[in-house]
């Protein structure tokens, strides 16, 4: 990262969440299975992995 480069909150926050997510799916294969150990419906994971461009 530059360090010219502005950083806001949440572009840090999201590119943290999308790692977060794809560490998670290719541990676990599934998205209900990641939804189970990120304590959240498969639908967040689903709506989460469309935004961040995440493929299985």
């Amino acid at each position: 990262m530059a360090a010219e480069e502005e950083l806001y909150l949440d572009d840090m926050v999201g590119r943290y969440e999308k790692q977060i997510i794809q560490d998670v799916l290719k541990e676990c294969g599934t998205v209900t299975a990641a939804a189970r150990v990120l304590h959240v419906d498969k639908s967040t994971i689903s709506r989460k992995m469309k935004k961040y461009g995440i493929k299985i």
